[in-house]
């Protein structure tokens, strides 16, 4: 633009001066009569006349002045174009180039010489870096400057002297694009990654790649090689993405040693070595390159090669962050969230995971999703929660693909849907996420969204069972318990009951009280009860009850026995309920009491406790502990029936036959005691032999009934052996 103007300038002198001659030869060349004009700049013009050789004498002397002030006068033109070209060249020393841009943009200025000085604040030619000064001076030049909106771009990409704004940034390299090679490089970036609101295109990416390094750009290797790095799974991404980072450093490129470190610092690398990436980290400290800084304070987190120091892993972290660098602001999120190396605060590591999820790093958009889910370090925001998720589970996220099942399957934000929600834990349990088959494993025992298929519930439960997950082990344990796979059980509730699993270890108590896959020990079995106990589980409670009830280890103990099982009832077991009323009602390591007994008989029956259901049934029938109330005691016996519990079964049955609270039914009742004597139950093998001898809703037969007498006799029913040896003395 400067060029244009001096151009147009001296054009309009020059024509000034044309002009300005001609003048002259108006003023001072002319025939006698004054109609003819004589112009020097027209030699074929025909002069006629008496004086036309004195007047060719004037024309030669007029030609010959006119000529040489012409020479004169372009001479002194193009010293002048020298001179002014002199003038506003800069000079070659930085200090006092600065002085010269500042003091030539101190009215405005032209874009080119504002974008010079703002790179004089930018990279600290001649004065102090200040990256304000330099963005307010990109930003002033932008408008008529490519250089300028490129580096504007920058600005915003990196976040120098401004917020990290990618819409902005993306803005900014379009414009610059068609002059700057390296700005098609970067706005080819942001449609690989969908950054700055743009959907993800890698054709057009790749396009812009290829024409930015046809035009000599280091920036479209730079960004091919982190490609490489984070993205690719073949075996010689590195070999790769190092021949890509060794081109841009050749070219004069300072960002390829922070991503050339990282291809030594990786532990997958074949090229695998820790000090050669510490020496190109900090070759890359030196030019100020973000993964270089990142790299470092992965360096001092770990403390590979250098001595490990926290403090300073989070100072480089910091450094990487302010420049925008995605894989610094997650750890340094991850240091805030966990107190490494600074003060734990949830606000500081929700910032950095969100500046992180800016730029689309995976982990930290599933981190955002934690501290919204548990409302760390802002409101709980369950609905932001499952969006976060949703879109790192797009990004392959394995935490985000988890979670976001596990809200399919509670229905947490959104409408439960149990086949969504196997649908996303195959896919994390396909990738060895531990939790995800446990859960798989849980889908398939209850048939969550799938048909239940116990062999496939196994499956997935031994698989992160061999990952140590406490809860598969248990549930694989009881799977092969109830399939009297002992050996295997007690193998797998001693690798989760030794890291403190208390249903695991009820099991391995089970097991050693039964004698099941484990020799019977009854010591052992209540040392694994009391470890269960101590975590308040109920069945194991209850289990060191019974051992001092029965005397497993010793002396009977009633009073320790109850101690456990009001324990138990005070868990909320029915089962402990239900020891206490019989206890209560025995008096066993209490004071008889039936209405205490009955109390805990009704409390357990009301729990759908099928055994108090039939007790709470007998005390009601004989009145024991409450007011005698057939009907009431019908009621809890036909409870108790449906829960197919024997006792139950038995006095309804009972009832029925003499007509007890109900009307007399002795076919009903014969019915009864002929299922309930096929099952081996004596004193309804009793019974049914009373109906057969006396024709209680049978037709009698003698037969029968000395078979089902003799039955019941030899399992010691006693009044079944006085009722057979009437039928052997009276023939």
């Amino acid at each position: 633009m400067e060029i244009l103007s001096l151009i147009s300038n001296i054009v309009t002198i020059i024509s000034g001066a044309i002009t300005f001659f001609q003048w002259i030869i108006k003023r001072i060349w002319k025939n006698e009569d004054k109609r003819h004009i004589v112009n020097p700049f027209l030699p074929d013009l025909d002069l006629e006349g008496e004086a036309s050789g004195t007047r060719k004498g004037k024309k030669k002397l007029l030609i010959f002045i006119c000529k040489a002030s012409l020479l004169v006068f372009l001479c002194s033109a193009t010293l002048s174009i020298i001179l002014y070209l002199v003038g506003n060249r800069p000079p070659e020393d930085e200090q006092e180039a600065y002085i010269w841009y500042l003091e030539h943009t101190e009215n405005g200025g032209s874009p080119k010489n504002l974008n010079a000085l703002g790179e004089c604040y930018f990279f600290g030619r001649g004065t102090e870096v200040n990256f304000d000064q330099a963005f307010s001076c990109f930003e002033k030049a932008a408008p008529k400057n490519s250089s300028a909106q490129y580096n504007l771009a920058v600005c915003y990409y990196y976040g120098y002297g401004t917020e990290i704004n990618d819409e902005k940034a993306f803005e900014y390299f379009q414009k610059a694009e068609d002059d700057v090679a390296d700005a098609k490089a970067y706005a080819g970036h942001y449609y690989y990654c969908g950054w700055g609101g743009i959907e993800v295109d890698k054709d057009k990416a790749n396009s812009l790649f290829e024409l930015s390094k046809s035009k000599g750009s280091t920036m479209a290797l730079y960004f091919q090689a982190m490609y490489y790095i984070f993205e690719d799974e073949s075996e010689d991404r590195f070999d790769k993405a190092i021949e890509l980072c060794q081109q841009v450093i050749d070219a004069g490129g300072a960002k390829g040693y922070g991503l050339l470190g990282l291809c030594y610092a990786d532990e997958n690398s074949l090229v695998y070595d820790y000090g050669k990436a510490y020496d190109y980290f900090i070759a890359g400290e030196e030019e100020g390159d973000d993964f270089a800084l990142y790299g470092l304070g992965r360096c001092y987190e770990e403390g590979e090669i250098v001595k490990k120091d926290e403090g300073k892993a989070v100072e480089y972290y910091q450094k990487a962050s302010a420049l925008g660098n995605p894989y610094a602001n997650y750890y340094l999120g991850r240091c805030y969230y966990n107190g490494i190396g600074t003060e734990a605060s949830y606000e500081n590591a929700l910032e950095c995971y969100s500046r992180a999820a800016s730029r689309g790093h995976a982990a930290a958009i599933a981190m955002q999703g934690i501290f919204y889910e548990n409302g760390y370090g802002c409101e709980v925001d369950e609905r932001a929660a499952f969006r976060c998720y949703e879109r790192a589970a797009g990004l392959g996220d394995l935490t985000a693909i988890y979670n976001l099942a596990c809200f399919y399957y509670q229905g947490t934000a959104t409408p439960q849907d149990y086949e969504k929600a196997v649908e996303l834990y195959m896919q994390a349990a396909e990738q060895d996420h531990v939790r995800a088959q446990y859960t798989l494993g849980v889908c398939y025992e209850n048939g969550y969204g799938v048909e239940v298929d116990d062999e496939e519930a196994q499956k997935w439960y031994a698989k992160a069972a061999e990952q140590e997950n406490i809860y598969a082990q248990r549930n694989l344990g009881w799977m092969l318990y109830e399939q009297e796979e002992y050996a295997e059980a007690f193998k797998w509730f001693s690798e989760s009951g030794h890291e403190g699993y208390a249903s695991s270890q009820y099991g391995m108590g089970e097991c050693y009280y039964y004698g099941k896959g484990v020799g019977q020990n009854y010591e052992q079995a209540k040392l694994w009860y009391e470890r269960a106990a101590e975590q308040e589980h109920v069945t194991a409670t209850i289990q060191l009850g019974n051992i001092y009830y029965y005397g497993r280890c010793g002396e009977i103990d009633y009073i320790t026995a109850v101690k456990y099982y009001e324990k138990a009832a005070e868990l909320g077991s029915a089962e402990g309920e239900y020891k206490l009323g019989r206890c209560y009602e025995e008096g066993k390591g209490v004071e008889q009491n039936n209405n205490k007994a009955f109390e805990h008989y009704k409390k357990a029956a009301e729990q759908n406790h099928a055994n108090a259901q039939s007790s709470l049934g007998a005390m009601y029938y004989y009145g024991s502990g409450t007011v005698k109330d057939l009907s009431e005691a019908i009621k809890w016996f036909e409870e108790a029936a449906n829960n197919n519990d024997t006792f139950g079964k038995k006095f309804l049955a009972y009832c029925y036959y003499y007509g007890d609270g109900v009307q007399k039914d002795e076919k009903k009742a014969a019915n009864d005691f002929a299922k309930l004597a096929e099952e081996g139950d004596a004193w309804s093998q009793m019974m049914l032999g009373k109906c057969y001898l006396y024709g209680k809703g049978l037709e009698p037969d003698f037969d029968q009934a000395v078979y089902w007498f003799q039955c019941a006799a030899e399992q010691g029913e006693t009044a079944a052996q006085e009722l057979l040896g009437e039928c052997y003395e009276n023939g």
